[in-house]
């Protein structure tokens, strides 16, 4: 999801992943891991290296 803004918090996103989060409990379904980075420019993620490790770890525990 996307949002304008640097914060989840003070965007309102983060209303939004709390629906996500209760629909997944209702339903019974595990999060995997919820990471948000911020980027105003092209290249700004590709240059995140901790969110790029932390999309890693993610990915692993969806692998598992």
């Amino acid at each position: 999801m996307s949002f304008g803004d640097t914060d989840p918090f003070t965007s309102g996103c983060i209303n939004a992943l709390r629906s996500f989060q209760d629909c997944f409990r209702y339903v019974g379904a595990k999060i995997a891991g919820i990471l948000y980075g911020s980027a105003l420019n092209p290249g700004d993620i590709s240059g995140n290296t901790d969110l790029l490790e932390r999309a890693r770890e993610v990915g692993r525990k969806l692998a598992e």
